[in-house]
């Protein structure tokens, strides 16, 4: 037994809505973009195309769930961006690790250190009792000895040590030196680089390489852009796989449409 036939019309809506009713297209990324515009070209274009009535929107759902990673993957090859005019886009990223052996450190000295000590010299001054001071300590005769022309530490004649270098050959001060201690192994890694220092950079390359032309480039892409639409792909493997393609156009133009 054949099932029934109707047309395409037969499932839109008074607003024109077929395909943007269904969840399962309103889940793809590109739904709200492109929806409207595959509504109203299939319908220009299909409504008059017979499709079974048994089960149909059931069995367009799960056509649609089968089909959205394909159509998702080619909506973004087709909405890509990229320059028409290059046939050669490269981003090269360059690391450069520097693997360094245990670093030693070395003093040299020049000339000999001397260290002199100086104790100042001191004067004794003598003290006797006057007619008219009684005070005690000028009753008799003392001597009290002083620091002459030198620092005091707490009253008395401080020591003062000296340190000075000699030169040597003409030669005096000192020299620090590094230097590292054997060598390292570098390994050459796929990916990254485990160093002590390192560097990276970004090399971008981007053009036409030479083997075609500017204008064989617009060619092309304008020749891209009619074959591969989005929205008449759609609706060409639509028609192909979820129509029987056959128009009826003998009955009349308003018969079941817009139910």
């Amino acid at each position: 037994m054949a099932h029934p036939q109707v047309k395409l019309r037969t499932y839109y809506s008074r607003q024109t809505k077929f395909i943007t009713l269904f969840s399962a297209w309103q889940s793809m990324s590109f739904a709200e973009a492109v929806g409207d515009s595959i509504d109203y070209i299939m319908f220009s274009r299909y409504k008059d195309i017979l499709v079974d009535s048994e089960i149909y929107l059931s069995t367009v759902e799960a056509w649609l769930l089968s089909h959205k990673n394909d159509f998702e993957k080619m909506y973004a090859a087709i909405t890509a961006q990229y320059d028409p005019l290059s046939n050669y886009d490269l981003t090269e990223i360059e690391g450069t690790g520097y693997l360094e052996g245990e670093k030693i450190s070395a003093a040299k000295n020049y000339g000999q250190n001397k260290i002199s000590t100086t104790i100042p010299q001191t004067r004794n001054d003598k003290y006797s009792t006057t007619y008219d001071d009684a005070t005690q300590g000028r009753l008799e005769s003392y001597t009290v000895s002083q620091a002459q022309d030198a620092p005091t530490l707490e009253g008395k004649p401080a020591q003062v040590s000296v340190s000075e270098q000699i030169p040597v050959d003409g030669k005096q001060g000192s020299e620090l030196s590094e230097k590292y201690q054997g060598g390292v192994t570098v390994s050459a890694p796929e990916s990254d680089i485990t160093a002590d220092r390192g560097e990276e950079r970004q090399l971008t390359r981007k053009g036409n390489i030479g083997v075609t032309t500017s204008q064989q480039m617009l060619e092309s892409e304008i020749a891209l852009r009619i074959r591969y639409n989005f929205i008449n792909a759609f609706c060409d493997i639509f028609v192909k796989e979820m129509t029987l393609g056959i128009y009826d156009i003998g009955r009349s133009e308003y018969e079941s449409y817009f139910i």
